[in-house]
């Protein structure tokens, strides 16, 4: 039996690569389409365009991997059906059930695998892409780089900002809200239209008006110094402007800002979302391999059957892309949101291939 798990892994590792290659030069060829204009505008050399796709080559596979592995194993058992090689196993006493249980296990590895590729190769490449599209095509050097409307809560004090330049520490329209001991009443409000962060946590705002609602009063300062500890480049993480992808961040930096953001009392249900993200998008390798084993069963025709496994994989990631957004948007929660794609198409691929097995069952009895 050792001899076979070695056939079946050698045989889709060959399928794997070389379907692999077409999904991602097709990926490639889509990206350079959309993207070499704006190159090409500016006069970026050649060699840096290169290398920015270059960078993207291992964000581009782990893309496209599930689908690749899902047309892989349809492709694979077809040749085997094809060359009667399924045939002669079935006659040597090998059942359908070991063919199952192989591909499950593959599966399982495979998708560790991916997980792993994710969360160290393809981060660290594409975030280095990203920064080369940002400050050499966009021009937005991280030093301009800025979040707007930002809320967060430290201690007794609400802050509101309405830009702040993170690298170079200063910002425009800051209020600060100061809340009594029980923090149920406004004891002072504070507004300034600049605002500068010193070291040790020292800001200092100019041009302040200093609000007492109790007094009804009302003072003008040239400048003001708070202690605020707050650091704001964990705010990064869900700033658009900064073109920072949440789903450019490990699953380690993921947990440390949700827990940094949460103690300032921000939303972080787009962070909690694209963490769970991360395993489910690697287990969608085993509902791929589910799914190929149905199609295969279905469909005689391997075009056809290929049709159909892009057909699912079209409806997969629809399914999957409107779950996350909706856990973003917290109208499910963050974990419904990233595994609800998983476990519906896995429930469905468990029931479609134990109809077959039960309504055997029933005839017998």
């Amino acid at each position: 039996m050792r001899v076979l798990p070695a056939y079946l892994l050698r045989n889709n590792l060959f399928l794997l690569f070389l379907i692999l290659c077409v999904g991602v030069g097709i990926f490639i060829l889509a990206d350079m389409f959309e993207r070499l204009d704006d190159f090409l505008a500016i006069g970026i050399e050649p060699s840096t365009i290169a290398y920015y796709f270059l960078l993207k080559l291992p964000n581009i596979v782990y893309l496209v991997m599930p689908a690749v592995y899902l047309v892989s194993v349809i492709v694979q058992l077809h040749l085997l059906e094809r060359n009667r090689e399924l045939t002669a196993l079935a006659a040597g006493g090998i059942r359908p059930a070991v063919f199952v249980y192989m591909i499950l296990v593959y599966s399982i590895c495979l998708a560790c695998l991916l997980f792993i590729f994710g969360q160290i190769v393809s981060i660290m490449y594409d975030r280095e892409a990203s920064r080369i599209w940002q400050e050499k095509v966009r021009g937005n050097v991280l030093a301009e780089s800025y979040i707007e409307g930002l809320w967060f809560k430290e201690g007794r004090n609400i802050i509101h900002i309405d830009k702040v330049y993170v690298e170079r520490k200063v910002g425009s329209n800051i209020i600060v809200y100061k809340l009594d001991e029980e923090g149920i009443s406004i004891d002072e409000i504070i507004k300034a239209e600049e605002f500068s962060i010193l070291p040790q946590g020292i800001w200092k705002l100019e041009n302040v008006v200093r609000l007492v609602p109790s007094e009804y009063t009302a003072h003008k300062l040239d400048s003001l110094e708070l202690d605020i500890r707050q650091d704001l480049q964990a705010f990064q993480v869900v700033g658009r402007q900064m073109g920072m992808d949440p789903g450019r961040l490990t699953m380690y930096e993921l947990y440390a800002a949700i827990r940094h953001l949460e103690q300032a009392g921000s939303n972080v249900e787009m962070l909690r979302t694209a963490f769970f993200a991360k395993p489910a998008y690697a287990f969608s390798i085993i509902v791929m391999g589910l799914i190929a084993l149905i199609v295969t069963r279905s469909a005689a025709n391997i075009y056809k059957a290929v049709a159909v496994g892009i057909l699912v994989v079209f409806f997969y990631h629809t399914a999957n892309s409107v779950c996350i957004s909706m856990g973003e948007k917290n109208i499910i929660s963050p974990v419904a949101g990233a595994w609800s794609a998983d476990i519906f198409f896995l429930c469905a691929g468990i029931v479609w291939l134990s109809v077959p097995y039960l309504a055997r069952k029933l005839r017998r009895g």
